[in-house]
């Protein structure tokens, strides 16, 4: 019920107007499915990386060389980053 005692539907009383639609609309569904499509993608190219990276150095220790300087850089961006996610 509204102020003036009529009858209201769903979300038409939660101060939308009458043409708007509610957040679960095409507007946020759509890039939703692009994010997951592209770190979907993100994954499976980090996979083929991978594969060629293991199969051009092989086990050694020039692999474990490249491994441990890719992770440095790597983790002080995810901390950084987390950082300035969580503060705005």
């Amino acid at each position: 019920m509204t102020n003036s005692g009529q009858r209201c539907d769903n979300w038409a009383c939660d101060g939308y107007a009458s043409n708007q639609q509610p957040a679960s609309s095409p507007y946020v569904a759509r890039p939703a499915v692009l994010v997951a499509f592209l770190f979907a993608t993100d994954k499976l190219l980090g996979i083929v990386r991978d594969a060629a990276i293991g199969h051009a150095f092989g086990a050694s220790a020039e692999l474990d060389a490249y491994y441990a300087a890719f992770e440095l850089p790597d983790g002080l961006f995810t901390v950084v980053a987390g950082s300035a996610m969580a503060t705005a």
